[in-house]
């Protein structure tokens, strides 16, 4: 038996109490907000991350999207200790971090305090809610001109986004989009009267997944304030595989706006290092928490192949309120 762990038994054996258990690292309660160990992120591995950039511009926030494991994006799981063990290795004062938009590498993002940065501040927190995710405060530097607020990526140094080739955009690809979306709306039952010309979004971007760009259209009206009000709501993303543009991804919402579920194009990024970047979209409902949907692409369509979390509060179960 070596050594260390005869001492242990003997001790153990001997005092049996709370204090030798202490010393030696053993007889600690489990985190209850943990999930079980064959689902908690292997941290010791230094796992690649991806994280969401967001508020202003001046005055940034960073928070954790999922970890790159055998180039898959998964949700990162862990124990309260394990959180800020994660803190403390990707989030603190002086990280730095590729800064990506649009597909493409604009700069960097430096991490100015971390989640847990202060011991007894931490950044935020939620009420009743004893664990939630970490976010840190960063400053950008960039060439590139952001606007006032900030939708943006960034990622470890492990995550290789290799610069694509500029395509050409044509005059015409969002009277395309348009069609396609009204199309869409109709296959879903929509009527098209109700989807106002002031609510369509159109952006053709570089994603790779064919020689000619995706195209993101949508009808999105701001949310009406009673739940019981109607919306009509449509989200496509388009591809020309060689026959001409198809629609590719389609997510349609019809009817009482409180059970409608919307989505809104963030961004897109190559995550998986395969050349065609995933989509990154924003989820939600009515007066809801948002969600992360990350859409990839195989076999001409797209689809969602990560979803984050709908809540911050990482905590099974919040505390009673005192």
């Amino acid at each position: 038996m070596k050594r260390f762990a005869l001492i242990a038994s003997i001790l153990v054996a001997a005092a049996g109490c709370d204090k030798t258990k202490g010393v030696l690292g053993l007889g600690r309660p489990p985190e209850p907000d943990g999930p079980p160990p064959e689902a908690r992120l292997d941290l010791s591995k230094r796992p690649n991350i991806v994280f969401q950039l967001f508020g202003e511009r001046d005055d940034a926030r960073m928070i954790p999207l999922g970890a790159v494991v055998d180039g898959v994006l998964k949700p990162i799981e862990l124990t309260s200790s394990g959180w800020h063990e994660f803190d403390a290795m990707y989030t603190r004062s002086g990280k730095s971090y590729p800064l990506y938009q649009d597909g493409a590498e604009i700069g960097q993002v430096h991490v100015r305090r971390g989640m847990w940065e202060r011991a007894d501040e931490p950044l935020y927190s939620l009420p009743s809610c004893p664990l939630v995710t970490p976010l840190s405060a960063v400053s950008l530097e960039t060439q590139s001109k952001l606007s006032f607020t900030i939708e943006a990526l960034a990622a470890t140094s492990g995550v290789v986004v290799r610069p694509k080739a500029a395509l050409k955009v044509a005059k015409d690809l969002d009277a395309r989009a348009r069609g396609l979306a009204l199309d869409a709306a109709r296959s879903s039952g929509i009527d098209t009267t109700a989807l106002r010309p002031s609510a369509f979004h159109f952006t053709a971007i570089n994603t790779g997944a064919t020689k000619a760009p995706t195209l993101v259209a949508s009808f999105l009206d701001p949310e009406p304030s009673d739940r019981n009000g109607a919306t009509s709501h449509v989200i496509i993303l388009a591809d020309d595989t060689g026959n001409g543009y198809h629609a590719s991804f389609r997510h349609t919402a019809s009817g009482p706006v409180g059970t409608a579920e919307f989505r809104r194009y963030i961004d897109h990024l190559d995550i998986n290092g395969d050349g065609i970047d995933e989509i990154v979209l924003e989820g939600w409902q009515f007066a809801g928490e948002t969600f992360i949907s990350i859409l990839g692409y195989a076999n001409g369509e797209w689809s969602e192949v990560f979803r984050g979390r709908s809540s911050w509060c990482l905590s099974k179960t919040k505390r009673a309120t005192e």
